[in-house]
């Protein structure tokens, strides 16, 4: 039976199921308890456009459920045996796309691109991380002090890196000076 068959009263009971019974230790648990909460939230967008009031908190509540399973889905994948990055990078953008303010979701999406190789990218996410972990007030997605040091470091590195490539591929163009 998939998820869009059961009711959200069932999905309930299969979140609190997943909760006692599954193992964080383990890829299933928190990829099952994403995909309930994103059944979940999108089954109360509708409930909350019928009736705002009745449903809003219960909207509100998912999404920060769903936003955390996320990051600490994105984060499981990142640095457990799996290291799976591509699904790491796309549970830590979707992430973003439900909320925007995330400063270690910025941070790990940062690594993800600087291991890649890709330090345009890498610059922008870590300078969104630091930028979003000076305006947050969500205490469980800001930096430690370590990785606020590291998203420096890995910021000037990249951008360096970015700066370096670009000077040498001007070195090919030809100046001459008009007079």
């Amino acid at each position: 039976m998939s998820l869009r068959d059961l009711t959200l009263e069932e999905l309930e009971d299969l979140e609190q199921e997943l909760h006692e019974k599954g193992e964080k230790s383990d890829y299933g648990y928190y990829a099952k308890l994403v995909n309930v909460y994103e059944e979940m939230y999108k089954r109360l967008i509708p409930l909350v456009k019928k009736d705002r009031g009745m449903h809003e908190y219960s909207l509100k509540y998912t999404k920060k459920l769903l936003v955390s399973h996320l990051i600490k889905y994105g984060t499981y994948l990142k640095m457990n045996n799996s290291k799976n990055d591509r699904v790491a990078f796309s549970s830590l953008t979707k992430a973003l796309s439900y909320q925007k303010d995330i400063p270690i979701a910025y941070y790990r999406l940062g690594f993800l691109s600087y291991k890649q190789g890709d330090y345009s990218q890498a610059v922008r996410y870590f300078q969104e991380a630091l930028n979003y972990h000076k305006l947050g007030d969500d205490p469980s997605f800001s930096l430690n002090q370590q990785q606020q040091f590291h998203a420096h470091m890995y910021l000037a590195n990249s951008a360096l890196y970015v700066a370096s490539s670009t000077y040498e591929a001007m070195e090919n163009f030809s100046y001459s000076s008009a007079k």
